[in-house]
């Protein structure tokens, strides 16, 4: 591999072959051809992490359940349909509280359907919101870092 440096020795382009304007051969493996094709960690890198581990799900009541968009989309609904029927006096206990003829049912992230009453519901939803902002937060923490860590996906310290 060769390079073309500019006038502070920093690598600006890489070529397979030799050229005229590219003499200096470096190995492939070199550091600073490394470095080079690497491309710096940016705020856009840390959204998509962040996103990632928010869809990656929450655990509730000792399970796994699933938080993609439309996961959380579907919660939200729920959790604001368990509250109007809390508003008007579904009780604790109350699987039919949904107005339907069978008990009111989540299913986990394993496939498992849980019986759940409007306040169960409700707190569904409230965990599901806390899962989001807490990532929001964690990772708005990360981008006013000066640098951003190299191993801000692999290092739990950084999330929730």
């Amino acid at each position: 591999m060769f390079v073309t440096r500019d006038k502070d020795d920093n690598i600006v382009a890489l070529w397979a072959a030799k050229q005229d304007f590219a003499a200096e051969e470096i190995a492939d493996d070199d550091p600073e051809v490394l470095a080079f094709l690497t491309p710096p960690i940016g705020p856009l890198d840390v959204d998509a992490e962040r996103d990632r581990r928010i869809a990656s799900g929450f655990r509730f009541l000792g399970s796994l359940f699933q938080s993609r968009p439309e996961d959380r989309e579907n919660i939200m609904g729920a959790s604001t349909a368990a509250l109007a029927a809390m508003m008007t006096g579904a009780l604790p206990g109350d699987l039919r509280w949904h107005g339907g003829d069978s008990d009111f049912a989540w299913i986990d992230a394993e496939n498992v359907m849980h019986p759940m009453d409007a306040q169960t519901v409700f707190e569904l939803g409230k965990v599901a919101m806390a899962h989001k902002q807490a990532h929001i937060f964690a990772a708005r923490a990360i981008k006013d870092m000066p640098v951003i860590p190299a191993d801000f996906t692999t290092n739990e310290t950084y999330w929730p």
